[in-house]
């Protein structure tokens, strides 16, 4: 069963065949995923460190992104014909950046010996009218294939009594090594080409067609905030982006993708060069249902409706294995 982190604030840890996994209340977020190696234990997640770095929150390590995920252009959007505002960040920025629960307290639901569920509500507030739930359920498992598992379910519930705008992502930092020497291949057909403030074109130019599968061979000195899609899955339906290290070792992205809509299914690469802590020593593999804002764009926004009761959901994994 689940036991208590020593951190201030509330973190819960399992273990699972030599795997740790340690989740803290704020923002139902990851601090640390450790396997079992022949060398040792091994941080995969480069997660928030203490306290104050996750108070602080810089970086968005490990956030879970509901109800939207990255950003929404100027923080306004039309939805049903009503205009919002969410208004700007405490640093006057108006990005709307990542959602709205990497700051709010989870509560622990439900624990196993392998898996965390947490959960809390986001009440109708300025700018976002919406009432809605989120919950999360962190899983350790072996694959059949071997692999040391993190698996994230996600769930968003409109509450409401209308739709609601929803789009779900999540945002794990990956650490195998010097960014410089990682190999990337993402199933991807399209880039998504963005202005100055990393908000996609508007319409087709969006998306900029790229050979299939996308490979940084290695990443060298390429500085990277880029999302990818029209995601191509494998015959069992998952999407896998892969990242290998320059000992060998890779980790798997997993996700599932509904559709094979434009601007529906995400993976976003960022190598971290703008962090305030930790510069470019992991590297940010970001599942997200839709592309960034969302909410502003027509070949998604009926897809970002969620009518009253119904879920967003967004299943990914994190698969580890050694060299």
């Amino acid at each position: 069963m689940a036991e208590r982190g020593d951190w201030k604030n509330e973190t819960w840890i399992i273990r699972h065949e030599g795997a740790r996994l340690e989740v803290a209340a704020r923002g139902a977020t990851v601090v640390s995923w450790r396997v079992a190696t022949p060398a040792g234990p091994r941080e995969l997640i480069d997660g928030y460190r203490d306290d104050a770095e996750l108070e602080a929150g810089h970086g968005a390590r490990s956030a879970v992104m509901a109800p939207w995920s990255n950003r929404i252009h100027d923080a306004c959007y039309t939805f049903a014909d009503q205009h919002y505002d969410l208004g700007p960040a405490a640093d006057g920025s108006r990005e709307a950046i990542h959602g709205l629960v990497s700051d709010q307290d989870f509560t622990l639901t439900e624990a196993t010996d392998n898996s965390l569920t947490l959960a809390t509500s986001v009440a109708p507030q300025a700018g976002y009218p919406f009432p809605v739930t989120v919950a999360v359920t962190y899983r350790l498992a072996v694959g059949p294939r071997g692999g040391q598992r993190l698996e994230a379910h996600l769930v968003t519930t409109n509450v409401g009594t209308r739709r609601a705008p929803v789009g779900i992502g999540w945002h794990p930092y990956v650490q195998l090594g010097n960014v410089d020497e990682l190999r990337v291949a993402i199933p991807a057909r399209a880039r998504v080409a963005v202005d100055d403030a990393l908000i996609p074109l508007l319409g087709d130019d969006a998306y900029v067609p790229t050979a299939l599968p996308v490979e940084l061979a290695p990443i060298g000195e390429a500085i990277i905030d880029t999302a990818y899609t029209d995601l191509v899955a494998d015959a069992d339906g998952l999407v896998r982006s892969l990242l290998v290290g320059p000992d060998g070792a890779s980790v798997t992205l997993e996700q599932r993708t509904a559709t094979q809509r434009r601007g529906q299914g995400i993976v976003h690469i960022f190598t971290g060069d703008t962090l305030q802590v930790r510069r470019r020593q992991s590297l940010a593999i970001e599942p997200c249902q839709f592309v960034t804002n969302a909410f502003n764009r027509a070949e998604t926004g009926r897809a970002v409706a969620l009518a009253p009761g119904h879920s967003a959901v967004l299943d990914a994994a994190l698969v580890y294995r050694g060299a």
